[in-house]
Protein backbone atom coordinates (compact mmCIF):
# COMPACT_ATOMS: atom_id res chain seq x y z
CA UNK A 1 0.00 0.00 0.00
CA UNK A 2 2.92 2.76 0.86
CA UNK A 3 4.20 2.22 -2.58
CA UNK A 4 0.50 3.72 -3.98
CA UNK A 5 0.60 6.29 -1.66
CA UNK A 6 1.72 9.98 -2.48
CA UNK A 7 1.53 11.40 0.99
CA UNK A 8 1.44 9.17 4.19
CA UNK A 9 -0.02 11.85 6.50
CA UNK A 10 -3.02 12.14 4.00
CA UNK A 11 -3.39 8.40 4.52
CA UNK A 12 -6.64 7.04 6.52
CA UNK A 13 -4.94 3.67 6.71
CA UNK A 14 -2.60 2.49 9.33
CA UNK A 15 0.68 0.97 8.50
CA UNK A 16 3.20 -0.51 10.21
CA UNK A 17 5.72 1.30 12.17
CA UNK A 18 8.93 -0.57 9.82
CA UNK A 19 7.35 0.29 6.61
CA UNK A 20 8.10 3.47 6.23
CA UNK A 21 10.65 5.32 4.40
CA UNK A 22 12.93 8.19 5.31
CA UNK A 23 11.26 10.52 3.22
CA UNK A 24 7.83 9.40 4.69
CA UNK A 25 9.16 9.70 8.55
CA UNK A 26 10.27 13.69 8.16
CA UNK A 27 7.12 14.23 6.78
CA UNK A 28 4.82 12.11 9.39
CA UNK A 29 7.27 11.96 12.84
CA UNK A 30 6.01 15.47 13.96
CA UNK A 31 2.45 14.68 14.05
CA UNK A 32 2.36 10.39 14.73
CA UNK A 33 -0.12 8.44 16.43
CA UNK A 34 -1.33 4.88 16.34
CA UNK A 35 -2.17 1.91 18.15
CA UNK A 36 0.17 0.25 21.04
CA UNK A 37 1.98 -2.94 21.27
CA UNK A 38 -0.10 -5.33 23.39
CA UNK A 39 2.14 -5.57 26.87
CA UNK A 40 1.94 -0.95 26.76
CA UNK A 41 -0.79 -0.19 28.96
CA UNK A 42 -2.50 2.83 27.12
CA UNK A 43 -4.51 1.50 24.14
CA UNK A 44 -3.26 4.43 21.33
CA UNK A 45 -0.33 7.03 21.10
CA UNK A 46 0.00 10.43 19.70
CA UNK A 47 1.78 13.82 20.07
CA UNK A 48 5.50 14.77 18.96
CA UNK A 49 6.29 18.07 21.40
CA UNK A 50 3.64 16.33 23.84
CA UNK A 51 2.04 12.85 24.32
CA UNK A 52 -1.63 12.41 24.56
CA UNK A 53 -2.47 8.64 25.49
CA UNK A 54 -5.94 6.34 25.90
CA UNK A 55 -6.30 4.21 28.12
CA UNK A 56 -8.63 2.44 31.21
CA UNK A 57 -6.64 4.21 34.15
CA UNK A 58 -7.20 5.46 37.66
CA UNK A 59 -5.18 7.85 39.88
CA UNK A 60 -2.94 5.18 41.40
CA UNK A 61 -2.18 3.68 38.10
CA UNK A 62 -0.33 6.76 37.08
CA UNK A 63 3.33 5.97 38.76
CA UNK A 64 3.26 2.90 37.03
CA UNK A 65 2.25 4.32 33.68
CA UNK A 66 4.96 7.02 34.32
CA UNK A 67 7.74 4.64 34.36
CA UNK A 68 6.85 2.91 31.89
CA UNK A 69 6.49 5.87 29.36
CA UNK A 70 10.12 7.18 30.61
CA UNK A 71 11.57 3.77 29.73
CA UNK A 72 9.70 3.88 26.36
CA UNK A 73 11.20 7.22 25.91
CA UNK A 74 14.31 6.05 26.48
CA UNK A 75 13.79 3.48 24.07
CA UNK A 76 16.05 2.92 21.05
CA UNK A 77 13.91 0.58 19.08
CA UNK A 78 13.45 3.54 16.72
CA UNK A 79 17.17 2.81 15.84
CA UNK A 80 15.77 -0.18 13.71
CA UNK A 81 13.76 1.47 11.76
CA UNK A 82 13.89 4.21 9.15
CA UNK A 83 12.67 6.89 12.09
CA UNK A 84 16.98 6.24 13.04
CA UNK A 85 16.84 9.09 10.75
CA UNK A 86 15.97 10.89 13.51
CA UNK A 87 19.53 10.37 15.21
CA UNK A 88 20.67 13.02 12.02
CA UNK A 89 17.61 15.04 10.61
CA UNK A 90 16.15 16.27 14.08
CA UNK A 91 13.41 18.81 13.64
CA UNK A 92 13.74 22.62 15.40
CA UNK A 93 10.86 23.04 17.88
CA UNK A 94 12.49 25.66 19.66
CA UNK A 95 10.96 28.88 18.75
CA UNK A 96 14.21 31.09 19.65
CA UNK A 97 16.17 29.01 17.20
CA UNK A 98 13.59 28.98 14.82
CA UNK A 99 13.99 32.76 14.68
CA UNK A 100 17.59 32.74 14.44
CA UNK A 101 17.25 30.44 11.75
CA UNK A 102 14.21 32.70 9.84
CA UNK A 103 16.75 35.92 10.58
CA UNK A 104 19.85 33.97 8.66
CA UNK A 105 17.80 32.97 5.75
CA UNK A 106 15.99 36.21 5.20
CA UNK A 107 20.17 37.90 5.42
CA UNK A 108 21.24 34.94 2.82
CA UNK A 109 18.45 35.44 0.49
CA UNK A 110 19.17 39.76 0.82
CA UNK A 111 22.44 39.08 0.31
CA UNK A 112 21.50 37.27 -3.28
CA UNK A 113 22.95 34.12 -2.22
CA UNK A 114 21.61 31.08 -3.39
CA UNK A 115 21.79 28.87 -0.77
CA UNK A 116 18.13 28.44 -0.46
CA UNK A 117 15.68 27.48 -3.51
CA UNK A 118 12.26 27.64 -3.68
CA UNK A 119 10.18 24.18 -3.60
CA UNK A 120 6.66 23.38 -3.39
CA UNK A 121 4.04 20.24 -2.23
CA UNK A 122 3.81 17.72 -4.83
CA UNK A 123 0.26 17.47 -4.61
CA UNK A 124 -1.18 20.78 -5.68
CA UNK A 125 1.87 22.56 -8.09
CA UNK A 126 3.37 19.29 -9.71
CA UNK A 127 1.17 20.56 -13.11
CA UNK A 128 1.22 24.42 -12.59
CA UNK A 129 2.61 26.25 -15.94
CA UNK A 130 3.95 29.26 -14.72
CA UNK A 131 4.44 30.98 -11.30
CA UNK A 132 4.34 34.58 -9.96
CA UNK A 133 5.14 36.80 -6.42
CA UNK A 134 2.50 38.36 -4.65
CA UNK A 135 3.76 41.22 -2.46
CA UNK A 136 7.32 42.37 -4.49
CA UNK A 137 6.25 45.34 -7.17
CA UNK A 138 6.67 43.11 -10.37
CA UNK A 139 4.29 40.68 -11.40
CA UNK A 140 6.01 39.03 -14.53
CA UNK A 141 5.03 35.19 -15.02
CA UNK A 142 8.23 33.24 -14.78
CA UNK A 143 7.82 29.53 -16.72
CA UNK A 144 9.72 27.94 -13.37
CA UNK A 145 10.77 28.74 -10.20
CA UNK A 146 13.54 30.02 -9.24
CA UNK A 147 14.81 31.65 -5.92
CA UNK A 148 16.49 34.47 -8.48
CA UNK A 149 13.34 35.53 -9.70
CA UNK A 150 11.59 36.40 -6.89
CA UNK A 151 15.01 38.24 -5.67
CA UNK A 152 15.17 40.17 -9.16
CA UNK A 153 11.35 41.24 -7.97
CA UNK A 154 12.18 42.85 -5.14
CA UNK A 155 14.71 45.23 -6.91
CA UNK A 156 16.19 47.97 -4.32
CA UNK A 157 14.59 46.30 -0.96
CA UNK A 158 16.50 43.19 -1.49
CA UNK A 159 18.67 43.81 0.87
CA UNK A 160 16.23 44.77 3.51
CA UNK A 161 14.40 41.66 3.39
CA UNK A 162 13.04 40.27 7.20
CA UNK A 163 11.72 37.16 8.45
CA UNK A 164 8.49 38.64 8.08
CA UNK A 165 8.34 39.45 4.50
CA UNK A 166 9.13 35.88 4.00
CA UNK A 167 6.28 35.12 5.55
CA UNK A 168 3.82 38.04 3.75
CA UNK A 169 4.95 37.39 0.34
CA UNK A 170 3.58 34.80 -1.49
CA UNK A 171 4.42 32.08 -4.43
CA UNK A 172 1.03 31.85 -6.81
CA UNK A 173 0.74 29.16 -9.05
CA UNK A 174 -0.72 28.93 -12.43
CA UNK A 175 -2.59 26.58 -14.02
CA UNK A 176 -3.94 26.25 -17.69
CA UNK A 177 -7.11 23.37 -17.19
CA UNK A 178 -9.16 26.06 -15.74
CA UNK A 179 -7.97 25.41 -11.79
CA UNK A 180 -7.93 28.76 -9.95
CA UNK A 181 -4.41 29.63 -9.14
CA UNK A 182 -2.87 28.59 -5.81
CA UNK A 183 -0.37 30.69 -3.47
CA UNK A 184 1.55 29.58 -0.58
CA UNK A 185 4.16 32.16 1.90
CA UNK A 186 7.97 31.95 0.39
CA UNK A 187 8.97 31.30 4.19
CA UNK A 188 6.62 27.78 3.37
CA UNK A 189 8.76 27.36 0.36
CA UNK A 190 12.19 27.75 1.49
CA UNK A 191 14.44 24.77 1.09
CA UNK A 192 18.14 24.96 1.62
CA UNK A 193 21.13 24.55 4.67
CA UNK A 194 22.01 27.45 6.66
CA UNK A 195 25.12 27.28 9.16
CA UNK A 196 24.75 28.96 13.03
CA UNK A 197 26.96 29.07 15.78
CA UNK A 198 28.85 25.88 13.83
CA UNK A 199 25.74 24.10 13.28
CA UNK A 200 24.23 22.66 10.34
CA UNK A 201 20.28 23.83 10.02
CA UNK A 202 17.97 22.74 6.46
CA UNK A 203 14.92 24.41 6.26
CA UNK A 204 12.37 22.24 3.81
CA UNK A 205 9.18 23.61 3.24
CA UNK A 206 8.80 25.99 6.47
CA UNK A 207 9.91 23.56 8.82
CA UNK A 208 13.50 23.42 10.02
CA UNK A 209 15.87 20.81 11.12
CA UNK A 210 19.26 19.90 12.93
CA UNK A 211 21.48 17.91 10.59
CA UNK A 212 24.52 15.95 11.76
CA UNK A 213 27.42 17.00 9.77
CA UNK A 214 28.90 13.37 8.72
CA UNK A 215 25.34 12.36 7.58
CA UNK A 216 25.34 15.46 5.62
CA UNK A 217 28.71 13.95 4.39
CA UNK A 218 27.26 11.09 3.49
CA UNK A 219 24.30 12.16 1.54
CA UNK A 220 26.32 14.68 -0.92
CA UNK A 221 28.88 12.05 -1.28
CA UNK A 222 26.42 9.10 -2.69
CA UNK A 223 24.52 11.99 -4.95
CA UNK A 224 27.99 12.72 -6.29
CA UNK A 225 28.49 9.09 -7.69
CA UNK A 226 25.36 8.65 -8.67
CA UNK A 227 25.50 11.67 -10.94
CA UNK A 228 27.21 11.14 -14.54
CA UNK A 229 28.02 12.76 -17.57
CA UNK A 230 26.32 12.80 -21.01
CA UNK A 231 28.16 9.76 -23.20
CA UNK A 232 24.73 10.12 -25.71
CA UNK A 233 24.51 12.78 -28.16
CA UNK A 234 23.56 15.92 -26.44
CA UNK A 235 19.54 15.81 -25.55
CA UNK A 236 17.52 18.61 -27.43
CA UNK A 237 16.98 21.83 -25.34
CA UNK A 238 13.32 22.50 -23.51
CA UNK A 239 11.31 25.28 -25.15
CA UNK A 240 10.17 28.02 -23.14
CA UNK A 241 7.16 30.40 -24.75
CA UNK A 242 6.72 34.09 -24.12
CA UNK A 243 4.21 36.62 -24.84
CA UNK A 244 4.80 40.33 -25.88
CA UNK A 245 4.45 41.17 -21.71
CA UNK A 246 7.46 38.66 -21.16
CA UNK A 247 5.31 36.26 -19.34
CA UNK A 248 7.02 32.83 -19.96
CA UNK A 249 5.99 29.15 -19.49
CA UNK A 250 7.97 26.04 -19.72
CA UNK A 251 7.31 23.35 -22.50
CA UNK A 252 4.65 20.71 -21.35
CA UNK A 253 6.90 17.72 -19.92
CA UNK A 254 4.63 15.33 -22.07
CA UNK A 255 5.87 17.51 -25.46
CA UNK A 256 9.14 17.67 -24.25
CA UNK A 257 9.44 13.54 -23.80
CA UNK A 258 8.24 13.06 -26.98
CA UNK A 259 10.82 15.43 -28.78
CA UNK A 260 13.14 13.24 -26.46
CA UNK A 261 12.02 9.95 -27.81
CA UNK A 262 11.84 10.85 -31.53
CA UNK A 263 15.08 12.32 -31.24
CA UNK A 264 17.10 8.98 -29.52
CA UNK A 265 14.56 6.26 -31.25
CA UNK A 266 13.63 5.13 -27.77
CA UNK A 267 10.21 3.77 -26.94
CA UNK A 268 8.16 6.36 -25.33
CA UNK A 269 5.90 5.22 -22.27
CA UNK A 270 4.86 8.43 -20.51
CA UNK A 271 1.17 7.55 -19.20
CA UNK A 272 1.32 4.08 -19.99
CA UNK A 273 0.06 2.11 -17.50
CA UNK A 274 1.33 -1.54 -16.41
CA UNK A 275 -0.34 -3.58 -13.91
CA UNK A 276 0.18 -6.10 -11.29
CA UNK A 277 -1.90 -8.84 -11.78
CA UNK A 278 -4.78 -9.65 -9.29
CA UNK A 279 -3.62 -6.87 -7.90
CA UNK A 280 -6.21 -4.06 -7.21
CA UNK A 281 -4.81 -0.44 -8.06
CA UNK A 282 -1.55 -1.62 -8.95
CA UNK A 283 -0.84 0.14 -12.02
CA UNK A 284 2.46 1.86 -12.34
CA UNK A 285 4.59 3.59 -14.99
CA UNK A 286 7.42 1.66 -16.55
CA UNK A 287 9.42 4.88 -17.33
CA UNK A 288 8.85 8.00 -19.84
CA UNK A 289 11.33 6.27 -22.02
CA UNK A 290 12.34 3.10 -22.99
CA UNK A 291 16.01 2.15 -24.65
CA UNK A 292 15.93 -1.74 -24.48
CA UNK A 293 18.97 -2.08 -26.67
CA UNK A 294 21.15 0.21 -24.47
CA UNK A 295 19.17 -1.54 -21.11
CA UNK A 296 17.63 1.50 -20.00
CA UNK A 297 14.58 2.46 -17.98
CA UNK A 298 14.57 6.30 -18.23
CA UNK A 299 12.86 8.88 -16.46
CA UNK A 300 12.29 12.27 -17.02
CA UNK A 301 11.50 15.44 -14.62
CA UNK A 302 12.04 19.02 -15.99
CA UNK A 303 12.84 20.66 -12.95
CA UNK A 304 15.48 20.05 -9.72
CA UNK A 305 14.34 22.73 -7.35
CA UNK A 306 11.08 20.77 -6.09
CA UNK A 307 11.50 18.80 -3.09
CA UNK A 308 8.80 17.18 -2.86
CA UNK A 309 8.51 15.90 -6.78
CA UNK A 310 11.81 14.75 -6.99
CA UNK A 311 11.28 12.33 -4.11
CA UNK A 312 7.87 11.13 -6.18
CA UNK A 313 10.01 10.97 -8.97
CA UNK A 314 12.57 8.83 -7.23
CA UNK A 315 10.04 6.77 -5.57
CA UNK A 316 8.33 6.00 -9.13
CA UNK A 317 11.34 4.62 -10.53
CA UNK A 318 12.23 2.49 -7.73
CA UNK A 319 8.65 1.37 -7.82
CA UNK A 320 9.47 0.44 -10.97
CA UNK A 321 12.60 -1.25 -11.05
CA UNK A 322 10.55 -3.12 -7.60
CA UNK A 323 7.95 -4.80 -9.99
CA UNK A 324 10.03 -5.86 -13.05
CA UNK A 325 12.49 -7.29 -10.38
CA UNK A 326 9.86 -9.44 -8.89
CA UNK A 327 7.14 -10.07 -11.28
CA UNK A 328 7.72 -11.84 -14.40
CA UNK A 329 4.68 -10.98 -16.08
CA UNK A 330 5.60 -7.11 -16.28
CA UNK A 331 8.05 -7.88 -19.02
CA UNK A 332 5.31 -9.35 -20.68
CA UNK A 333 2.67 -6.70 -20.31
CA UNK A 334 5.72 -4.18 -21.77
CA UNK A 335 6.20 -6.31 -24.74
CA UNK A 336 2.39 -5.66 -25.52
CA UNK A 337 3.00 -1.72 -25.57
CA UNK A 338 6.12 -2.07 -27.80
CA UNK A 339 4.15 -4.17 -29.89
CA UNK A 340 1.74 -1.45 -29.67
CA UNK A 341 3.63 1.51 -30.64
CA UNK A 342 5.06 -1.00 -33.28
CA UNK A 343 8.64 -1.68 -32.07
CA UNK A 344 8.33 -5.15 -32.53
CA UNK A 345 12.32 -5.86 -32.45
CA UNK A 346 12.01 -4.34 -29.07
CA UNK A 347 9.39 -6.44 -28.04
CA UNK A 348 11.17 -9.86 -29.04
CA UNK A 349 14.40 -8.87 -26.69
CA UNK A 350 11.33 -8.26 -23.65
CA UNK A 351 9.53 -11.37 -24.28
CA UNK A 352 12.90 -13.27 -24.50
CA UNK A 353 13.98 -14.35 -20.83
CA UNK A 354 17.28 -15.04 -21.75
CA UNK A 355 18.03 -12.17 -24.27
CA UNK A 356 16.30 -9.30 -21.99
CA UNK A 357 18.82 -10.58 -19.00
CA UNK A 358 22.11 -10.40 -21.54
CA UNK A 359 22.73 -7.39 -20.00
CA UNK A 360 22.35 -5.42 -16.67
CA UNK A 361 19.05 -2.83 -16.63
CA UNK A 362 19.57 0.48 -15.57
CA UNK A 363 17.46 3.27 -13.81
CA UNK A 364 18.30 6.42 -15.53
CA UNK A 365 17.37 9.52 -13.47
CA UNK A 366 17.22 12.79 -16.18
CA UNK A 367 16.77 16.13 -14.85
CA UNK A 368 16.46 19.12 -16.79
CA UNK A 369 18.05 22.26 -15.23
CA UNK A 370 20.38 25.31 -15.15
CA UNK A 371 23.39 24.92 -13.48
CA UNK A 372 23.45 27.01 -9.73
CA UNK A 373 25.80 29.92 -9.23
CA UNK A 374 28.83 27.39 -8.56
CA UNK A 375 28.03 25.73 -12.29
CA UNK A 376 27.41 22.49 -10.86
CA UNK A 377 24.03 20.72 -10.83
CA UNK A 378 22.39 20.06 -7.53
CA UNK A 379 19.30 19.09 -6.14
CA UNK A 380 17.89 19.92 -2.21
CA UNK A 381 19.30 18.02 0.24
CA UNK A 382 16.00 16.41 1.46
CA UNK A 383 15.84 14.99 -2.42
CA UNK A 384 19.22 13.58 -2.07
CA UNK A 385 18.11 11.95 1.24
CA UNK A 386 15.07 10.54 -0.86
CA UNK A 387 17.74 9.54 -3.78
CA UNK A 388 20.16 7.58 -1.51
CA UNK A 389 17.27 5.47 -0.35
CA UNK A 390 15.68 4.50 -4.00
CA UNK A 391 18.83 3.98 -4.98
CA UNK A 392 20.09 1.27 -2.33
CA UNK A 393 16.32 -0.48 -2.90
CA UNK A 394 17.06 -0.46 -6.47
CA UNK A 395 20.60 -1.96 -6.52
CA UNK A 396 19.43 -4.36 -4.40
CA UNK A 397 17.24 -5.72 -7.31
CA UNK A 398 20.47 -5.63 -9.42
CA UNK A 399 19.44 -2.63 -11.17
CA UNK A 400 21.87 -0.15 -11.79
CA UNK A 401 21.27 3.71 -10.82
CA UNK A 402 22.42 6.76 -12.01
CA UNK A 403 21.25 10.10 -12.25
CA UNK A 404 22.08 13.21 -15.54
CA UNK A 405 21.77 16.55 -15.71
CA UNK A 406 20.30 18.19 -18.94
CA UNK A 407 21.21 21.77 -19.23
CA UNK A 408 18.27 24.37 -19.58
CA UNK A 409 19.40 26.64 -22.68
CA UNK A 410 16.32 29.31 -23.28
CA UNK A 411 15.46 28.49 -26.45
CA UNK A 412 12.51 30.94 -26.92
CA UNK A 413 9.43 31.04 -29.02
Amino acid sequence: MGDALQGVSQSPFQRDFRSLWTSDVLDVVSRLSGSTRDEIESDTMSGSKSLKLTGDYTLADLPDLAAELIALYESTNYQDTDFSIIDFVRPVLDRETIGQLDQAAALSIGAGEQSFELSLPLDNYSEAFSFTFRGPRLSRAHPDLMLRHYQRSLGGNLADISPRNLAAHKIVAWFEDGRPSVEISIKKALVGTVEVDGQRFAANEGRWFRVDGAFQGAMEARFLDLVEVWCDPMPPVIIYRYDEDGNGRLEREEDYNRRLADHYGFALLDQTEIRIPNAPRSGFEPCDLLDVVGRRFIHVKKSSRRSNILSHFFKQGSNSAKQFGGVPSCWDQLAERLQDLGRDADAAIVSNVNERHRLPWKVEYWIVDTPRQTGDFNIPFFSKISLYDEAQDIESRQFQVSVKFIRRNEVQI
